[in-house]
């Protein structure tokens, strides 16, 4: 399996948490706990920063928070003016405006044991490229989330400061503790489905299990695993595992929960893992549960799919490391019903490399290839594939919207074919900008379980069928044919502005008169009807009181002709 090894996210890289170092608050009292965290990799550029996965580079000391004299004060980008304070300590600092590298490095010179970058955007704590200056760190970096850190600095900044933490590897940290992160689990090998072809069990299933870990000094003579499937407040599947006997310091024990297959499927489930030592109290329950979610509707997707408006969440941008030229990220899809579909658009987002950055004007190419290719698994996926093309098309932005969920319209559906493998593609052709990725989830496992690509990276020439080292996913979403809906080929003109906010225009040129407009969700419910009447351009559409989310526009007119519009509602 070919995978790319560097990438650069909003300034960072691929994001790799391991299940054994955490931020644990040893005081005060009431902040005590565990927190999860990333660091950097010393094999990435931060070539003589500590690898705090060993558990020999722990450290333990008093969080402070910079001051760099600027009036964004505790972003560490200039010489810190609280040096005094932060001598000795572990320096508090958040993320924006500079390299990761440099913030370390001011904190470095000003005597600091360690650093301890807040995350300034919503969502898990990224990993970090070590920019211009990253070599040049001797001491540990980490990265906590915006919310953790907030907690932290209320503490920080209180009555009952100071504030000291550990942060390092939990192997032996306390006695009894077992657990796993995100990157030991199995996950769905979807997050969105179409349901058209996830009936039941036997056109949809996956594998559950996980890596369990035995973090703690003690050995555990019964611990269970459990994964339980649920819908709303709805039990719908729980098995757990026979217990099981571990070691200790970090003994680890493959747990297989079986396949699940349900007898049918709509709507929205959870899967969730939680790990128990029978009779005994885990001294470190951050790492005891973790929770996924997939969805059948309409699109098909990897990365997580907001609840509300079913479309994806925007939880970062990616570009690699060192650009080669042209960039593009694809998801790939391969199912032996795909014949009962058709694609008829992608949801993708892009944002800028450097915040500020022009986007108005930009575009990105959107294609569809059939990969025709015949391999096994991961290991014969070709680096050089046969890639046949069946749609190309361009989005360009015509306003300064970056870090927005877009949708392209293809100019018409694409049919699918049972059994072929298909890639959907966005491609930029500006190093000045970056395309949706998300981390929030690690398809490490799951990708190597299944045996089967899932994000791909085209940097220049060069292709990586394994996607980045991290086992994130591409936010590159395929809308699906909504059955039962006559597509006509006379009014092809894509909707604008799509999103859309308060109005949409839907072009339709040379039809006038009266018609039918159907707004259908992504499950393809009926969200309101309308008479309307045409002007022989377009149709103006009123969405102020639509809901956010992805829509069918289904225009019929007076003589009988049929058009579907695909849309974004976003505010």
């Amino acid at each position: 399996m070919k995978k790319l090894f560097t990438l650069m996210a909003a300034g960072a890289m691929a994001t790799q948490v391991s299940a054994q170092v955490v931020l644990t608050v040893e005081q005060p009292a009431s902040l005590a706990g565990t927190y999860n965290v990333t660091w950097v990799d010393p094999t990435n550029g931060w070539d003589l920063s500590p690898d705090l996965a060993d558990p020999l580079n722990a450290i333990s000391d008093t969080l402070v928070i910079v001051d760099d004299g600027s009036a964004a004060d505790s972003l560490g980008c200039d010489p810190l003016v609280n040096g005094a304070d932060v001598a000795g300590q572990i320096a508090v600092v958040y993320r924006g405006t500079c390299e990761f590298g440099m913030k370390a490095l001011n904190a470095q010179n000003a005597g600091a044991r360690a650093v301890l970058i807040v995350n300034n955007q919503p969502g898990a704590p990224v990993a970090m490229g070590a920019g211009a200056v990253g070599a040049q760190i001797t001491i540990p970096v980490a990265m906590i989330s915006d919310l953790d850190g907030a907690v932290l600095n209320g503490g920080i900044n209180g009555a009952e400061a100071p504030v000291v933490a550990f942060i390092g590897s939990i192997i032996n940290l306390t006695q009894n503790d077992v657990g796993f992160f995100k990157s030991d689990v199995l996950l769905p090998t979807f997050t969105a489905r179409p349901s058209a072809i996830t009936v039941d069990g036997s056109m949809y299933n996956f594998r559950t299990g996980l890596w369990l870990f035995s973090f703690g000094s003690q050995t555990q003579s019964s611990v269970t695993v459990t994964a339980e499937i649920t819908q709303g407040t709805d039990v719908i599947s729980t098995v757990t595992s026979s217990p099981f006997a571990t070691g200790s310091g970090g003994d680890s024990v493959w747990v297989d929960l079986g396949v699940v297959s349900l007898s049918s499927y709509t709507g929205t489930y959870t899967l969730t893992y939680t790990a128990e030592i029978t009779g005994i109290t885990d001294e470190l329950e951050s790492n005891n549960s973790f929770s996924t979610s997939f969805e059948t509707g309409s699109v098909i997707a990897y990365a997580p799919i907001d609840q509300t408006t079913h479309l994806p969440v925007i939880a970062g941008h990616v570009q690699p490391g060192d650009p080669q030229g042209d960039f593009g990220l694809c998801v790939h899809f391969r199912d032996p019903n795909a014949s009962q579909l058709t694609a008829s658009g992608l949801y993708f987002s892009m944002a800028p490399a450097v915040a500020g950055t022009p986007i108005a004007g930009e575009f990105v190419q959107i294609d569809v290839h059939e990969w025709t290719d015949e391999f096994v698994g991961l290991a014969d996926a070709p680096t050089a594939p046969t890639l046949n093309n069946i749609y190309t098309g361009e989005f360009t932005f015509a306003e300064e919207t970056p870090s927005q969920t877009m949708f392209h319209p293809f100019a018409e559906p694409v049919t699918l074919q049972d059994n072929m493998r298909y890639l959907f593609c966005v491609t930029t052709f500006s190093q000045d900008f970056r395309l949706g990725y998300s981390s929030t989830l690690d398809y490490s496992l799951t990708q190597d379980s299944i045996d089967n690509v899932i994000t791909c990276v085209m940097d220049g020439t060069s292709f990586f069928p394994g996607g980045f080292i991290g086992g994130g996913a591409a936010t590159i979403t395929v809308e699906t044919g909504i059955e039962g809906l006559d597509e006509n080929a006379t009014m092809q003109a894509p909707a604008f502005p799509n999103p859309a906010s308060t109005q949409l225009n839907i072009p339709m040129t040379g039809v006038k008169g009266a018609a039918q407009l159907r707004i259908l969700d992504v499950d393809g419910k009926e969200v309101a009807s309308r008479q309307v009447r045409t002007t022989g351009s377009q149709l103006i559409v009123d969405v102020a009181g639509i809901a956010p989310g992805a829509y069918t526009f289904a225009i019929t007119t007076a003589d009988g002709l049929t058009r579907n519009f695909k849309a974004i509602v976003a505010r």
